[in-house]
Formats: structure tokens, sequence, C-alpha cells
């Protein structure tokens, strides 16, 4: 060892690393100083170091070092010294590192051993590799927070499992059934959405939009009438959308705003006349609505000659 690396070392040796807001001193280090011996220090002090290690100087054993210590600096490896061997400890390390194994090294065990540990690494998975044991191992390895794995699952009944595991916060149901990808998308998936999150009616695709699911959307919150196509607005679903929410009278078809039906909606909000046809508005229906509140909005709607 020269007396210059001596004295780098000495110097690295002070240094503060893996903390952003301290100066790398290895970082800083000019370049024709950083001898092998001086960089397996540096290295051996912190595996991050590895990114400012020069090109050249990055040997196997190096690399390995590193890699092996903390996984995510398999990024800074370059990709001809990446063997099996140095991911599969890299992946043991920490399973983001398999963000940064080459695809030809992704075996369908290194990427089990991945999701296993962590999930979310589910998204570094080839997609011809993410098997249903492959999945299902992934959502059992995440939390109930982390709904985002849900984008990276091929299989719809896979992600039924998800939407059970992760559809436990109403206030989030609407996220957890964004974050599906739209063609894993099944009428299965959509039914259990839209029972989730009314709401969800307006994730799913045009084409499974079923009477079914549209049903159990309205049912839930009648406004999202207007998320169903138009020749699915029958007599049934237009009546389970009134029933659940008066508003939902604005987007019944003319022909379906039936005398029936727009008394089920003035039952439940007087406020309901205001989409009611012309000649719908009968002195009586009129006196029924002044009848039923004492919300004097009710009169922008009455003609003047139709109440007393």
């Amino acid at each position: 060892m020269t007396e210059q690396e001596r004295k780098d070392i000495a110097y690295l040796d002070t240094g503060v690393y893996e903390n952003p807001w301290r100066e790398n001193l290895f970082e800083t280090l000019p370049e024709e100083r950083k001898t092998a011996e001086v960089c397996r220090f540096a290295v051996k002090k912190s595996a991050f170091n590895i990114e400012f290690v020069p090109e050249a100087m990055k040997t196997p054993e190096l690399c390995s070092a590193a890699a092996g210590h903390r996984g995510e600096t398999l990024k800074f490896v370059p990709e001809d010294l990446k063997t099996p061997k140095m991911c599969r400890a890299a992946v043991e390390s920490n399973s983001y590192a398999l963000h940064y194994v080459p695809e030809r090294l992704k075996t369908p065990g290194l990427c089990l051993a991945a999701v296993r540990r962590n999930g979310l690494a589910l998204e570094a998975v080839p997609g011809k590799l993410r098997t249903p044991e492959i999945c299902r191992a992934a959502l059992k390895a995440v939390q109930s927070g982390d709904y985002e794995l849900l984008r990276h699952i091929p299989h719809p009944d896979i992600c039924l499992e998800g939407l059970k595991k992760f559809g436990l916060s109403p206030a989030k149901n609407f996220e957890v059934f964004a974050a599906l990808d739209p063609e894993v998308m099944t009428e299965e998936l959509a039914l259990y959405g839209v029972g989730m999150d009314a709401a969800c009616l307006s994730l799913v695709p045009k084409e499974l939009r079923t009477e079914a699911v549209c049903l159990r959307a309205v049912g839930g919150d009648g406004i999202l009438l207007h998320e169903v196509p138009e020749e699915l607005r029958t007599e049934r679903v237009c009546e389970a959308a009134v029933s659940s929410n008066y508003l939902a009278l604005e987007y019944v078809p003319e022909h379906l705003k039936t005398d029936r039906l727009c008394g089920m909606a003035l039952e439940r909000d007087s406020l309901a006349i205001r989409f009611f046809k012309p000649e719908q508005l009968t002195p009586e229906v009129c006196n029924r609505a002044l009848a039923r509140t004492d919300d004097l909005r009710v009169l922008r709607y009455i003609p003047s000659r139709r109440y007393t």
C-alpha cells in the first residue's frame, strides 16, 4: 500500500456514508486516486460507494461484496459482471434488486424468492413469469395498503382475491379497484367492484357494463345511472336507480319517466319535480311536493298557476 493510499483511506474513514445530507468523501476523491486498495476500503465502508468506483476497477469480487450486502447496489454493477450467484445474493439482501437483474437471469425460482420477501417486487417479474403461484405469493406477502400490486397481476381470479384483501376501507375502495388492469377485468370483478363502491362503475369497460353490473351499481347510488349505457337504461334499472337516489331521475329516458316512477322520486325528495315533464306538473303533484318540504327552492320548479 502506498503512502497516498494510506492517506486516502484514513480520509475516507472519517466520512459518514448513506446519509444524503452529508457529502460522500469517496465521490469527491480524484479518479486517479481510486486505486483497487482504496476502492475495496470504500465499498467495505459502504456498499453504496460501488456507484463511484471507476468502471475499470469494478471487479466481480468487489461488485459481489457490494450487492451481497446491499442488494439495491446491483444497479451500479456492469451488466457483463452480473452472475446468477450475484443476483441471487442481491435479491436475498433486498428483493427490490430484482429490478436490476438482467432479463436473461430472471428465473421462476429467483422471482418467487423475491416476491416472497416483498410482494411489490412482482413489478419486476417478466410477464411470462407472472404465474398464479408467483402472483399469489406476492399477494400474500404485501400489506393491506399495497393495492398497487393489483395492476401487475394478470389473473382475474387472483385479482378478485386481491380486492377482497385490500377492499377493507370504504374510503379507499375506489382507488383499490382503479389499480386493476382494465385488460384483466371480467364481469365478476366488475360486480364485486361496484359492490365495494358504486362509483367503480365509471372504471368498468363499456363492454362489461352488463345489466347485472349496472343494477348493482345504481342500487348503491342511483346517480350512477348516467354511467349506464343508454340501451341498458331499462325500466328495471331506472327504478332501482331512482329508489336509491332521486337525482337519478335526470338520467331516465323520457319515455320511462312515468307518473309512477316520478311519484317514487317525489316520495324521496320534493326537489325531484325539477326533472318532471311539463305535463306531469299537475296541481295535485305540485301540492304534494309543497306539502312534503319546507325547502322553498321547490317553488322554482312549480308553475305559479299550479299551486294553491
